[in-house]
């Protein structure tokens, strides 16, 4: 994947051939109908879009993407890191059982087989990733056990949090309605999640957050009871969505290779929606 900052105020296509001043427009327009474009790590397929000065435009490779859309942020013989969109499933679920990035991904690799090491909710965007082999499967399962991979969020809340950072922890606890609390009956499983003050409108605050522990639906539930349910998060309680989506965002991964030993840092830029809606509602 290769980015480019843009420097003055244009069209996307203008933008493109600028920077890629051997390339046809014939050729451009075919990169952006495959969906190889991104402006502020949102797709873009059409060639007028205007685009502002200092936006970052990014550009994958054609064999670097899932289904057209999907990019691969990293692949080697033994896992693969993808930026899933949001209201996308990560997997197949008791409840639920449509296009899901775990099944893309056994289509587009095919007759190999691809491995479920972690998941995130539907309507999360962001970093993650799938094992190449039950091998690499186990050890990067094992990984998230010893609370060894660094997992990074931002999100978007509702109100204004009165600290400036800390952390939440708590013992969690899922019903038969699929609804996740944090309980005090010896039975739930222990959640740490640790966050810090980005920025503050007059009505939300913009978080970042690192899972200790990775359980089902943690941020969204420790945001809820800390009384500021995520944006768009109509189960936990929050009002509506500036957004049109679940505020959350996995932005960072950083783990040491099983096989390798190498130190691996993934990033996926903040989606523009998110850092528009904090600047609008300034405004209000």
């Amino acid at each position: 994947m290769s980015h480019f900052t843009v420097l003055e105020s244009t069209t996307l296509l203008s933008a493109l051939s600028n920077q890629h001043k051997d390339s046809s427009k014939t050729t451009l327009r075919t990169w952006l109908k495959l969906g190889r474009i991104c402006i502020d790590d949102q797709i873009c397929k059409v060639a007028s879009t205007p685009v502002e000065k200092n936006q970052i435009i990014s550009m994958f490779n054609a064999q670097r993407l899932v289904d057209n859309t999907i990019p691969i942020v990293y692949q080697d013989s033994h896992l693969i890191v993808l930026n899933k969109p949001h209201g996308l499933l990560s997997v197949d679920t008791d409840t639920e059982s449509s296009v899901n990035l775990h099944g893309l991904l056994k289509d587009h690799f095919y007759p190999r087989k691809m491995y479920i090491v972690h998941r995130l909710d539907c309507e999360t965007s962001g970093l993650i990733i799938f094992a190449k082999s039950q091998r690499a499967q186990h050890a990067l399962k094992k990984l998230l056990e010893d609370h060894s991979v660094d997992r990074r969020y931002v999100a978007i809340i509702q109100g204004s949090l009165k600290s400036r950072e800390g952390t939440w922890t708590s013992f969690l606890q899922e019903d038969q309605r699929y609804f996740v609390r944090s309980v005090n009956n010896g039975e739930g499983k222990k959640a740490i999640t640790h966050f810090e003050t980005l920025k503050k409108s007059r009505n939300l605050t913009h978080l970042k957050l690192r899972l200790e522990t990775g359980r089902k639906n943690q941020i969204r539930v420790h945001c809820s009871e800390a009384g500021h349910p995520i944006v768009g998060d109509r189960k936990y309680g929050a009002e509506g969505s500036p957004l049109g989506r679940l505020g959350l965002h996995a932005y960072e991964l950083k783990f040491t290779h099983p096989f390798t030993s190498k130190a691996m840092t993934f990033n996926a830029p903040l989606p523009k929606s998110f850092q528009a809606v904090i600047k609008n509602d300034d405004k209000t």
